[in-house]
């Protein structure tokens, strides 16, 4: 049933005409009708629209709307059909005015652009809900089986978990090579992860030949525990090639445009919320004494430390005769350094009033101001202490590329590992991800990351 994706995909070419037909029509209709009076007869419209929609359709094939990796009713194929519907009323503006020869009304090409992006949405919507119904009758599902060591298939199946693909269907996991050739020869997978080990072992080498010759998806996941991976330029350099090794794509205009984005959105952020940073800090004032803001000596972009600013969710201590932040308890401090995430399930040092503001993330408002400020960015890695960094580098010294990558960018409020598992994630795993985010960073990717975090802070999904 692999062939499924293929059928739903290529249905969607007249779905998408039909609905772009309905958009023009529906355009003319409301225009004669709110007017009493139209430029062009009908005949002669329908036809110039059967031509424009021909053209908008192309116009999605250019945008990858027709992608088959491209899952029904995803952010993915939102925002590339407002982009594919505006591509579409540009091109058609041109065309049309360009000819000269038909009296078009600018009204109605407003109207059909904006019923094209609602209509072409509600169908995809549609031929989606079709689609899971059919994947959840067992029909068209793409049958995975990942192969690896525990501590890397889990990393994988977690990834798998977190994209909540209805069309994917895990079938085996944590087995050894031989294994899978076993399940690749009866047919019973189509696709297979190789989620550990190196591509010039002759055990992997064997996996891919046997995923080839019988039809299967082979597909590896790069040892991220030992390489950071990179990116390249190449250069000419007077005859001489040359490559350079980038620590990340954030820069040029992606760099100033996210700058700009981080300015708008905190500063948006801490008016918005100006009534719940009055009440948070009154609450916290008569829940226990102590200051009402907590500054921490954080590391940020190439490894220049600066104060982060979060409302105080701990007690306060009194050490050698001064009240201080209970995070000077060493002994708790100690406890909490000994766990796989560098996190304790139950914090003793945790207020009541703490715990509340951690579990909806109030308590991370004010960094916006250390955004605004430029020490972090909206989205990005996580916000880590010294002392972090170097008993990760002592513990798991495979991880030194990983952490120096991470480093490359500014800290974010919120990021990849926040929205895949927030504190029930590795401390590991967490390093990997950033390092990865460091590494591949890109503004559409950043949009999507924003609108993961909502349902996760709403759930307070891994927060403690």
């Amino acid at each position: 049933m692999r062939k499924l994706p293929k059928i739903l995909t290529i249905i969607l070419v007249p779905l998408d005409f039909c609905a772009v037909m309905a958009s023009f029509l529906l355009a003319y209709t409301f225009r004669d009708y709110l007017n009493e009076v139209f430029l062009m007869p009908f005949s002669q419209f329908a036809g110039l629209a059967l031509l424009l929609a021909l053209l908008w359709t192309f116009s999605f094939i250019l945008t990858g709307l027709y992608s088959f990796s491209l899952k029904r009713g995803s952010l993915d194929e939102l925002l590339k059909t407002i982009l594919g519907c505006s591509t579409a009323i540009t091109l058609s503006l041109a065309a049309v005015y360009s000819v000269k020869q038909f009296a078009f009304s600018r009204l109605v090409i407003l109207l059909t652009w904006v019923l094209s992006i609602l209509l072409v949405v509600l169908f995809r919507y549609l031929l989606g809900l079709g689609q899971s119904l059919l994947y959840r009758a067992g029909k068209g599902t793409v049958r995975v089986i990942i192969v690896g060591d525990e501590k890397n298939t889990k990393l994988v199946q977690r990834g798998y978990e977190a994209l909540n693909d209805p069309r994917v269907e895990i079938t085996a996991s944590y087995i050894d090579v031989k294994q899978a050739i076993k399940v690749i020869e009866k047919h019973e997978a189509d696709e297979v992860v190789l989620a550990s080990g190196r591509m010039d072992n002759p055990e992997a080498e064997e996996l891919m030949e046997t995923c080839e010759s019988c039809g299967i998806i082979f597909k590896f996941v790069p040892d991220i525990f030992h390489s950071a991976g990179v990116r390249v330029a190449t250069y000419d350099l007077a005859g001489v090639p040359m490559i350079e090794i980038k620590a990340t794509a954030l820069e040029g205009w992606s760099q100033i445009i996210k700058r700009l984005e981080d300015i708008f959105f905190s500063s948006a952020a801490l008016i918005a919320t100006s009534p719940i940073l009055l009440l948070t800090a009154i609450a916290i004032k008569l829940d226990t004494p102590g200051t009402i803001l907590y500054r921490d000596r954080r590391v940020g972009r190439n490894g220049r430390e600066f104060d982060l600013y979060k409302f105080r969710s701990m007690s306060m201590i009194v050490k050698n005769g001064e009240m201080v932040h209970a995070i000077e308890n060493e002994e708790v401090e100690e406890l909490k350094a000994k766990q796989k995430n560098y996190k304790l399930e139950h914090d003793p040092r945790v207020t009541k009033v703490g715990y509340f503001i951690r579990r909806t993330s109030i308590d991370e408002l004010p960094q916006f101001w250390n955004v605004l400020r430029g020490e972090m960015s909206v989205v990005g890695p996580r916000t880590y202490r010294d002392i972090e960094l170097r008993q990760q580098r002592e513990r798991f010294p495979d991880t030194k590329a990983l952490v120096r990558r991470l480093l490359t960018v500014k800290p974010g409020i919120t990021g990849i590992w926040q929205v895949s598992g927030r504190s029930e994630i590795e401390f590991t795993e967490r390093v990997a991800m950033d390092a990865y985010y460091a590494t591949n960073t890109g503004l559409l990717g950043d949009f999507k990351i924003i609108l993961r975090t909502i349902p996760v802070v709403v759930k307070g999904s891994g927060a403690m």
